[in-house]
C-alpha cells in the first residue's frame, strides 16, 4: 500500500511490490505541504522502492531544497527526475517518518511551534515575528549529540539537523547540505546573549551565520540526539518528544519536475 496525495486528499492504492512505494503529483503553493505531510505519513523499510514526488511549475521553494536550476518553464512539465536522500527520524513510537530538508530541536524548534499558531503575517515574516516573540523568554539548552565516533555535550540555542539546506521559507540554516550526499550536515549554535544572537539572525539568509565562533558544522550518516525537555520538528511538522534517532537514507526519494 501508499499514500497518493492530491490537492490535499489522500486515497489508499494497492500496488504491487515491485512497483513505486509511494507517488507524489502536486503543483502551485500547496505543493510543498503535501509533499511534507506525505513524508510524515511514509514509514521506510528494507526493501521499500523509492518514493517519488512530482514538482510542478509554481512550488518555488520544495524545488529549491530538491530540485536543481533554473526553473524557467511556465506550466508544469514532468520531464525531469532526480533522486533525493531521505532523513529518518526515530521518536519515541513514531516510528520512521521521513523528512527532506531540516529537522530542528531546541530554540528553532520552539519557533516553529509558536509559528504555527500565527495567522499573520505571511511567510517568512511569520517565523522572525514568533522568534522575537519566544527569544525574552528562552533559556539555552543542555544537548548531547551521540555520533559514530564521538559524543558532543554543549549548552546552546539550538542544533539543526540538515538532509537539505534551507528551512522557514528560505533560511539557508544548513548551507552546506547536501540532499545527494548521503549525510546530514549538523548545525550547532551554542550560548550567544540574546542580543547577540538578533545581530547573528539575519545571516540565516545568507548561511553566513555559520562562520561565528560560537557555531559549530558537523557530519554523519547516523546519529542521536539529546535535547531534555525539547521536541522536534521536520519540515516544519511536529515529530515529537527528545531524544531522537536520526539516519540519512541515501537516495530513497525519486523527484520528478519540470525544467
Amino acid at each position: 500500500m501508499f499514500e497518493e496525495f492530491f490537492a490535499g486528499k489522500c486515497q489508499a492504492v494497492t500496488q504491487d511490490a515491485s512497483a513505486l512505494a509511494g507517488a507524489i503529483i502536486a503543483s502551485g503553493k500547496a505543493a510543498e505541504d503535501t509533499l511534507d505531510v506525505a513524508m510524515k505519513l511514509w514509514r521506510f523499510k528494507d526493501g521499500d522502492a523509492p518514493f517519488d514526488f512530482a514538482v510542478g511549475n509554481h512550488s518555488g521553494h520544495i524545488k529549491r531544497r530538491v530540485m536543481p536550476s533554473p526553473y524557467t518553464k511556465r506550466h508544469p512539465i514532468m520531464i525531469r527526475t532526480a533522486s533525493r536522500d531521505a532523513g529518518l527520524v526515530k521518536a519515541a513510537q513514531m516510528g520512521w517518518p521521513a523528512f527532506l530538508g531540516v529537522l530542528g530541536a531546541g530554540f528553532d524548534s520552539i519557533v516553529n511551534a509558536r509559528a504555527n499558531t500565527l495567522t499573520f503575517p505571511p511567510g517568512t515574516a511569520k517565523y522572525v515575528r514568533a522568534m522575537l516573540r519566544e527569544l525574552g523568554r528562552f533559556t539555552p539548552i543542555a544537548y548531547r549529540l551521540e555520533l559514530e565516533h564521538q559524543t558532543v555535550e554543549i549548552s546552546g540555542m539550538l542544533i539543526a539537523v540538515g538532509n537539505g539546506s534551507t528551512y522557514g521559507g528560505g533560511m539557508k540554516v544548513c548551507p552546506g547540505a547536501d540532499v545527494r550526499d548521503g549525510v546530514a550536515e549538523i548545525l550547532i549554535v551554542g550560548e550567544l546573549p540574546k542580543l547577540a544572537f538578533l545581530r547573528l539572525f539575519p545571516k540565516v539568509f545568507s548561511g553566513a551565520h555559520v562562520h561565528h565562533p560560537v557555531t559549530r558544522v558537523l557530519q554523519s550518516a547516523a546519529f542521536t540526539l539529546h535535547a531534555p525537555g525539547q521536541t522536534a520538528w521536520a519540515d516544519g511538522e511536529y515529530i515529537g518528544p527528545t531524544p531522537v534517532r536520526l539516519q540519512v537514507e541515501p537516495l530513497a526519494v525519486r523527484i520528478i519536475g519540470a525544467p
